[in-house]
């Protein structure tokens, strides 16, 4: 396996389990990136030197290294094979946790590493950004036959935990007290944000894929419990992503109609589940509705007097409707209403009313026994010979023969 396989292959693995994944060598010199300049925050300084060489010491070639910090954070570390005249280099996979510590654990963790008790809502938000591995016997086990490939000999994992002689720090006070309060806090929402954003634009271009991604990004900052029934909680999560991709959705400019339907029918799947895993499952297909949805419904190429008429057939088709309506409504002559509208749409302003009129009444012929006429006045035809010839037109056939071919 070619070491560009295996970068592509682990990456993939690492946003499959929401884990950060950084390619590093003894030289560089940002390395936050281990806690999310966490511990920058609560000594008020910091060598992240310290930590990344303690991660490293006596690391092997073919041997990755899993890594359990001083506040229970775990790292899996492996060296890339590399030609002898080239530099060492290191890919790090983490932080994440291997379960969801509790606040007295957290607690402890504070007190061990001589952390004041008042910065424990700052920690329990880095902990929220770090994701869980439940079964972290299967995450080794991939990784360790992915490496067997890579160097081509037989793969174990050293199991290291932190040296307290080589992370030995204190708080440093005089610049803790300089920092705001909620100041780690801010720089997790700020960041969250960033993601989120991300999330919107993706959605609102109808990129599935690129929205997936960003979702699992998205996914890696776990919101403190609100309540504290975990299913109810993770419901109402996955309900305000629903929410911040129904906004999405609207700046597409995806009518109104479209987006309410989709955004009741989603709740109704939220609702139904019955497990947290389950419910989190459903996220997936709540970013591929919204991007199809975008993709099929989307009005933000047209006219917004195009976009206005389209939205108001499409609630309001049981009413009298017409050419010389929509002018008046928009201020504009029938010709240039009329040019625009069959420009942007390519079919006459009447004809996407009929086409509006007859889809609904393909429900009403599929799912009921009422008469023609009925059905014809429920459209928003006025004469039901007229909704025989504007759907034969449509369809081919009559309505009275479509309904007999779907009951035959």
């Amino acid at each position: 396996m070619y070491r560009y396989e295996l970068d592509s292959i682990i990456e993939d693995m690492a946003k499959a389990y929401r884990i950060d994944i950084n390619h590093v060598t003894k030289e560089t010199s940002d390395l936050f990136f281990l806690d999310h300049g966490f511990r920058n925050f609560i000594y008020g300084d910091f060598d992240y030197n310290l930590l990344f060489n303690d991660m490293i010491k006596d690391i092997e070639d073919t041997s990755p290294i899993s890594y359990l910090d001083s506040f229970g954070i775990n790292y899996l570390i492996f060296k890339e094979k590399l030609p002898q005249s080239a530099e060492e280099k290191f890919t790090i996979l983490g932080a994440y946790n291997t379960e969801a510590p509790s606040q007295s654990t957290i607690t402890q963790y504070l007190e061990d590493n001589g952390v004041p008790f008042s910065m424990l809502e700052d920690t329990i938000s880095f902990y929220n950004r770090c994701p869980v591995i439940q079964d972290v016997q299967q995450w080794h086990t991939l990784i360790i036959r992915l490496l067997q490939r890579y160097y081509g000999v037989d793969v174990s994992i050293q199991y290291r935990k932190y040296s307290p002689t080589s992370l030995s720090t204190k708080v440093n006070s005089e610049k803790i007290n300089a920092i705001p309060d909620s100041m780690a806090k801010f720089a997790e929402m700020e960041e969250r944000y960033a993601v989120e954003h991300r999330l919107i634009e993706a959605v609102k271009a109808g990129e599935t894929s690129k929205a997936l991604n960003t979702t699992n990004e998205f996914m890696k900052f776990k919101m403190s419990a609100r309540i504290a029934d975990p299913l109810r909680d993770a419901k109402d999560n996955v309900i305000a992503v629903n929410t911040l991709l129904r906004k999405a959705a609207e700046a597409a400019y995806v009518a109104p109609l479209y987006i309410d339907d989709l955004n009741a029918k989603l709740t109704a799947d939220i609702e139904a589940c019955t497990s947290v895993s389950q419910v989190f499952s459903v996220n997936s297909n709540i970013i591929r509705r919204y991007c199809m949805l975008v993709q099929t419904y989307s009005r933000a190429n047209y006219h917004s007097i195009v976009r206005g008429t389209l939205n108001y057939i499409d609630v309001h088709y049981q009413e009298d409707l017409s050419l010389s309506f929509f002018a008046d409504k928009f201020s504009v002559t029938k010709n240039y209403l009329s040019a625009l509208f069959h420009d942007q749409v390519d079919m006459t302003l009447t004809d996407y009313i009929n086409h509006t009129r007859i889809q609904h009444s393909l429900l009403l012929l599929n799912t009921t026994d009422i008469s023609m006429s009925d059905i014809a006045s429920a459209c928003g035809f006025n004469d039901a010979n007229y909704f025989t010839r504007a759907f034969k037109k449509q369809k081919g056939i009559s309505p009275s023969a479509y309904r007999k071919s779907l009951r035959q």
